[in-house]
This record gives structure tokens, C-alpha cells and sequence, in this order.
């Protein structure tokens, strides 16, 4: 990302964090950067699906009821966001020799270790946060909207 390689990663997040704000403050859902600032940065409180009738996708967003909001899942972050972060690794892009990683929802260092394989494999800035650009870009697992089983892995937006 341009803004990474000129401001540096946590710039960038900070300047996101006051564009979020400001649009925030235009559906009168937050106050200040600061506001939003607990909306990203690895709050990836929310899975956004998308589905049709065949299939289901499940994708880590942030909302804070009104909006979804940008989110990144970077070392030391838990939950849904992580663990469907996780199973898109060991179902898109884990070698078939490769054990699988655990799906426990806990961004620790394999985790960080495993998004670096996955933004250099799709061509993108290998940083081990898994942001806007990497979740657009990275495939993602694709279930059954009937059975729930696993279908294939999406790659197109």
C-alpha cells in the first residue's frame, strides 16, 4: 500500500482510523478518531456474509451497528475474525504436506507466519497484518448455504 510505504503502517492506520471517523460522523455514528479508532485495528468484531442460493462466504468485517468499517487482524488479536482468517489458510492455501494450523482464533505467530505466505502468494505487501487489502485479495472458503459443507475457494470480488 503507498500509504504504508510513506507514512509507515501504524500512520497509515491512524489516518484510516480519521477517515472512518469522518464518515462515521456523517451517519452520526461516532464523535472522533478516537471513536472509530476502537472500530479498527484488529476489531474484527462482525462476519460479513455474503451468500447466494448454492453458497455461503463468510468474510471479517467490523461494524459498529450502522456501518461496516475496516478492519485489520494483526499478533495478539482473538476471535471469529482470526479463526475464519485461519480456516481460509488451511483450506486456500495450505500444501498438501503442510500440517494444518490450529483454528483456535488466536493471532499468534504462526498465524502471522501463515498471512505473510498468503500476501506474498497473491502478490501483495507482505506485512503479517491482515488488512483491507489483504482480506479483498486473499481466497477465502466457500460453503454449502444448504449442508454447510465446503464447497471451494472464492478468489474474485
Amino acid at each position: 500500500m503507498q500509504l504504508a510505504r510513506t507514512f509507515g503502517s501504524r500512520t497509515r492506520n491512524r489516518l484510516v482510523a480519521t477517515a472512518v471517523a469522518t464518515a462515521l460522523l456523517l451517519v452520526g455514528a461516532a464523535a472522533s478518531p478516537a471513536a472509530a479508532w476502537d472500530r479498527v485495528g484488529g476489531n474484527c468484531n462482525y462476519m460479513e456474509e455474503q451468500f447466494s442460493h448454492t453458497y455461503r462466504l463468510l468474510i471479517p468485517r467490523a461494524t459498529n451497528g450502522v456501518v461496516n468499517v475496516p478492519c485489520w487482524l494483526k499478533r495478539g488479536d482473538s476471535g471469529a475474525g482470526v479463526q475464519a482468517l485461519q480456516k481460509a489458510y488451511n483450506s486456500c492455501y495450505k500444501a498438501l504436506y503442510e500440517p494444518a494450523i490450529a483454528e483456535d482464533g488466536v493471532f499468534g505467530p504462526t498465524t502471522e507466519d501463515r498471512v505473510r505466505q498468503m500476501q506474498r502468494r497473491e502478490g501483495i505487501e507482505v506485512d503479517g497484518i491482515a488488512g483491507e487489502v489483504t482480506r479483498n485479495s486473499i481466497k477465502w472458503p466457500l460453503y454449502s448455504a444448504t449442508t454447510g459443507k465446503y464447497l471451494r475457494c472464492w478468489d474474485k470480488w
